[in-house]
């Protein structure tokens, strides 16, 4: 019989679980581990076929038994549970994930996940382990600072940072920033292990959103991009170069450079100080923030931004489906008393698009005048 792992550090919840899942003790077993390390001595102990895991756990928490997992079951499916879902990311999911859970949830929906996880594992429709690809994008989800480091066979080591769960900078061979991400998360049979955080703080070298610097390093990977160059001569696994001595990884560039997405402040920061605008961001192509300026502290323009600008690369790929060129403008009404969201293509280009966050009494039709006005002018003094 098919023995079924479920995770989780709330005991009563683990009970409920348990319990509820006793009617379905013709098709599966279950086994229970409250953290981690509990659930990899029970990986070692007894064969499991589905493994079930929450991501905030005491000890060793989701995350590192997910690390462990990809190095040592490289072929277990997994499910996910998590008290916090970010629906663009959510919805980004590869589908090697084999089922994704956001509490509460049913034990029926539970009990469904399992039976379609261990229909998949057949022979005829195996479903590997968890990829690079959909744990950074937990990660994102999850909004967790951590380092990691990325191994495959043959290839220099990776490292990968995010900060609140946005990818800020990466290190491959002697490949740094968005052309070190993209070919480490491209990387096949990876290995990932944790790494302590730097002390430093590190300058974001990655300026595009988590969801496109996935979507990037598949199409990277597709084409086939040739291989970086390895400057380790040393065969024992050591660092390469773009580490110190002290194995701490090169993550800080030049630490009087600005970030990326502060080059264009000053331009946003007119923008945003037109009446009726409570903040403003400027996005490129790609969905990158290369500004933002707000004067509300309670809004997270990075994360409004990034939003709104895959929102508008949807809407995008709607108008073409509909035969038309492209999608030019987007507005995201909200509920009476929020503000409402702008998203348009700015200057005349599908280069770079603008989201303008108004205030609820703004009449959004003067607010897109004026935006709109002084854009031309802005456009045509700088040279984007």
């Amino acid at each position: 019989m098919d023995n079924v792992l479920i995770v989780e550090d709330e005991p009563r919840f683990l009970y409920f679980l348990e319990e509820a899942l006793e009617e379905f003790s013709g098709q599966f077993a279950v086994l229970t581990a409250g953290n981690g390390e509990d659930a990899l001595a029970v990986l070692a102990a007894k064969p499991v076929s589905v493994l079930v895991t929450d991501l905030n756990m005491p000890k060793l928490d989701g995350f590192g038994l997910l690390a462990r997992v990809n190095e040592r079951y490289p072929d277990l499916p997994v499910i996910v549970m998590t008290g916090y879902a970010r629906p663009d990311i959510r919805g980004r999911l590869p589908r090697d994930l084999v089922s994704f859970l956001e509490k509460p949830f049913t034990p029926d929906k539970l009990a469904q996940a399992i039976q379609s996880a261990l229909v998949r594992d057949a022979p005829e429709g195996t479903v590997r382990g968890i990829s690079l690809a959909s744990f950074v994008q937990l990660i994102g989800m999850e909004q967790k600072t951590c380092l990691l480091e990325v191994t495959a066979p043959g290839r220099p080591k990776g490292i990968l940072y995010f900060e609140k769960g946005v990818p800020f900078d990466a290190v491959f061979g002697s490949l740094t920033g968005q052309e070190a991400a993209f070919a480490v998360i491209g990387l096949e049979n990876a290995g990932i292990r944790f790494l302590k955080p730097p002390a430093r703080k590190v300058k974001r070298r990655i300026s595009v959103s988590l969801a496109n610097l996935v979507l990037e390093a598949t199409r990277v990977k597709d084409e086939g991009a040739p291989e970086p160059p390895d400057d380790d001569d040393d065969d024992s696994g050591g660092f390469s170069p773009a580490f110190s001595a002290e194995d701490e990884p090169d993550l800080f560039g030049d630490p009087d450079a600005p970030d990326d997405g502060e080059t264009f402040d000053g331009l946003v920061a007119a923008l945003a100080a037109v009446p009726g605008c409570r903040a403003a961001a400027l996005l490129n192509r790609a969905g990158s923030v290369l500004g933002r300026s707000s004067a509300d502290p309670d809004l997270n323009m990075d994360r409004i931004a990034l939003a709104a600008g895959e929102t508008l690369l949807a809407a995008r790929e709607v108008a073409r489906a509909l035969g038309a060129g492209g999608c030019s403008e987007l507005s995201l009404r909200m509920p009476e008393g929020l503000p409402e969201v702008m998203v348009y293509v700015a200057g005349g280009s599908a280069d770079f698009s603008v989201v303008a966050v108004l205030s609820p009494e703004a009449d959004p039709d003067r607010v897109r005048r004026e935006l709109e006005t002084l854009l031309a002018d802005l456009f045509g003094r700088h040279d984007l």
